[in-house]
């Protein structure tokens, strides 16, 4: 606790959010000892105020352990995960109708030496794009993608819309396993996430 409001210098129960909590929080100890913390409103300098249900002391404590204690739907959301693949894997990227096609060619004798190393090369309508500064970016960023967090469970056309998902550009993944099947992945593509 951050300070200590003992019962001869309070206020009213309802001047510290208490009489009516904004939540409550049972704790279960091992050895079957219980406890309710009755969670009141903030103070003005981000504290909040908290007792135990059968105390007449009243505690500030830092906002952390009650949000902690009171996460929203989108912090319990499960968060899928983005499969990660070697990009040497990869054998093609669709964006919208546009493939892109990946070929590894193995090169056995560089300069008379016996030297095996794999040469990548990126195509797109039978050109080679990979000296493409969009195709560097491209294969920079794959290893790297991950979801960061929920914007929206089931979104209304509304959010859809907002989020330029109505319309999005899909880019599907085509790349083999290592045990050689082959998977594909896609992702639709919406407007930059806002920061806030």
């Amino acid at each position: 606790a951050v300070r200590e409001i003992s019962a001869a210098e309070q206020d009213s129960l309802a001047a510290y959010g208490l009489e009516n909590p904004s939540a409550t929080v049972s704790i279960s100890g091992t050895g079957g000892q219980t406890a309710n913390l009755l969670i009141g409103s903030n103070t003005a300098d981000g504290y909040y105020y908290l007792k135990l249900s059968d105390s007449d002391t009243v505690y500030t404590v830092d906002s952390q352990l009650v949000n902690s204690v009171s996460p929203s739907l989108y912090d319990l959301a499960e968060i899928e995960d983005i499969p990660a693949f070697d990009i040497g894997k990869l054998s093609s990227v669709q964006i919208n109708d546009t493939t892109i096609t990946v070929e590894t060619k193995t090169q056995e004798t560089i300069n008379g030496f016996d030297n095996a190393q794999k040469e990548t090369a990126w195509y797109c309508n039978g050109a080679n794009v990979s000296g493409y500064s969009q195709i560097s970016a491209l294969t920079y960023s794959i290893p790297y993608l991950s979801f960061s967090g929920l914007a929206a469970w089931q979104p209304s056309s509304e959010e859809l819309q907002s989020f330029g998902l109505q319309n999005p550009v899909k880019a599907t993944f085509n790349y083999t396993q290592e045990d050689g099947t082959t998977e594909s992945y896609t992702l639709w593509l919406g407007n930059a996430a806002d920061e806030t």
